[in-house]
């Protein structure tokens, strides 16, 4: 985000369960004030990664995937 850094939290709701992400902003983070679910800016920035490696994760995220899939155009509930 141009002009400061700072901390930029984004929480989905997924049939799995809540899955939080967190990144440290920088001069170069593209995208404002959202964090998009997949996005190569997020691995050296992120402080708290969507998959964390909990037990369940794989079986929570394909659900979540296949939600995707069949809502079509609908986007996942995420909290900006």
């Amino acid at each position: 985000m141009p002009g400061g850094e700072g901390i930029l939290h984004k929480e989905y709701t997924t049939p799995g369960g809540r899955r939080q992400t967190s990144v440290r902003l920088s001069e170069d983070w593209p995208h404002g004030g959202h964090i998009p679910f997949v996005d190569d800016y997020q691995a050296p920035r992120a402080l708290r990664h969507v998959l964390t490696g909990q037990a369940g994760e794989p079986a929570a995220l394909r659900r979540t995937a296949r939600d995707f899939r069949k809502a079509g155009s609908r986007r996942l509930s995420g909290s900006d």
